[in-house]
């Protein structure tokens, strides 16, 4: 057990402290501002005061305010965010990894992409060139690798490398399940934009006489049971619109494949962009699955990976889900929050902890080719790179791939070596 001595037990201190040491390291953690009895004691000293014996790292302010504010922050040349006195670490780790892990810098930065997310190149990570490495990770090891020498009761780390692949099913099937007068519209673009092959494609797929181009569930099946670890699927149940577009819930055909997937796989609800609207919506996206399944839904990612903090997890949180996967860039892999570990929400305008776990997603199959326009080979050298860097700190790899990227044809031929590689290296 370590014990973490400050004068002031702040909200936010009492979060960084529990989600660095225990959820991340599973060191359990008490706070305390008696400093007397800390000799003899596992501690630090998290404040100005000097105590003899005991290590100490001298306290940013962030941990000690409310709300949010323009700090003017930014990592200096040697990759520190908030540098500080200290006979342990270089930086106050605490503080820097609140910062990254809350999105504060997201609270600031109001300029958005056209889907309304935050952009990969506006974070100070990428600006400073650490958006490809897990520094809240690198940073508390270190920290607790130089508490260790000096207390060698700490219980050793121990941490195990996992890569979780997780799919995406925006739509189902390319041709199958769509209602009379939705596939009649297809089939006449078709003929009238003289994609006769298309068309033609349309009517075999229809006629039984070859696959849907979007039918890789067998293959997801063999991958995740090759990689030991038990996927995550999120469907979209939202109604018919400009960026929902799945099959409508009610198909015969996508509730099947819903449920069976489900009896391999932990399945999630995608929430469509509409979501955003009114919360009712979400209610009702959740209700769809779980009248499919059977189940209570307690997971969820948010279609285009759109987070607007702190309204999405707030809906999140009252509509009953525990975990979210939507932490992760659109326009670059990598680590948005500067972890690959899950940890629990802290929400900055409440100033308070939520139940919510945030899952980070770290490699995305159209970040890569669509925004980072990498060919397979790049693409595959950078997701080992990434892999390597979660490997360092025994992470976990989150890996976002959809159903028709995981297919043999179309524009994405060839790209499962991509996703093979991130999980089998």
């Amino acid at each position: 057990m370590l014990t973490i001595y400050s004068d002031n037990i702040s909200p936010r201190l009492s979060y960084i402290a529990k989600v660095l040491f225990e959820d991340l390291l599973d060191c359990p953690v008490i706070l305390t501002s008696d400093r007397s009895g800390l000799q003899g004691t596992s501690a630090l000293n998290y404040s100005h005061e000097t105590i003899d014996g005991i290590p100490y790292i001298r306290p940013h302010s962030l941990l000690f305010e409310q709300g949010v504010r323009s700090i003017g922050q930014s990592f200096d040349d040697a990759g520190k965010l908030f540098p500080v006195d200290s006979d342990l670490v270089d930086q106050d780790i605490l503080a820097a990894s609140f910062f990254l892990l809350t999105r504060y810098e997201e609270y600031l930065h109001p300029d958005r992409d056209r889907y309304g997310r935050a952009k990969a190149s506006d974070s100070l990570l990428f600006k400073a060139g650490l958006i490809e490495r897990p520094v809240v990770d690198e940073w508390v090891i270190q920290l607790y690798q130089a508490l260790r020498h000096r207390f060698a009761s700490l219980p050793p780390i121990q941490r195990e490398f996992e890569v979780l692949p997780t799919f995406d099913i925006d739509v189902a099937y390319c041709y199958r399940g769509r209602g009379f007068w939705r596939r009649w519209r297809s089939s006449l673009k078709d003929l009238f934009t003289l994609k006769w092959e298309r068309w033609k494609e349309r009517r075999r797929v229809l006629n039984g006489e070859q696959a849907d181009n979007f039918d890789s569930y067998s293959y997801q099946q063999r991958i995740c049971a090759q990689s030991g670890s038990k996927c995550k699927h999120f469907f979209l149940l939202g109604n018919y619109g400009p960026l929902d577009k799945n099959l409508s819930h009610r198909q015969p055909i996508l509730r099947t494949l819903i449920q069976d997937i489900s009896s391999w796989s932990d399945v999630g609800i995608h929430p469509s962009m509409r979501s955003h609207e009114k919360e009712r919506i979400l209610k009702k996206e959740i209700g769809r699955l779980e009248k499919i399944t059977g189940q209570k839904t307690t997971r969820s990612r948010q279609h285009y990976l759109k987070v607007e903090l702190p309204e999405t997890y707030r809906r999140l949180i009252r509509q009953g889900i525990e975990e979210d996967y939507s932490m992760g860039y659109a326009d670059h892999i990598g680590f948005r929050a500067g972890t690959c570990t899950a940890f629990r929400w802290y929400d900055l305008l409440s100033e308070e902890s939520t139940p919510l776990y945030v899952v980070p997603t770290h490699i995305m199959d159209s970040s890569l080719k669509d925004y980072m326009g990498l060919d397979r080979e790049s693409a595959t050298e950078r997701v080992l790179q990434l892999r390597e860097s979660v490997q360092a700190v025994n992470g976990t790899l989150v890996v976002l791939w959809h159903n028709h990227s995981a297919a043999r044809q179309g524009e994405w031929v060839g790209w499962r070596s991509v996703l093979e590689s991130a999980l089998f290296g």
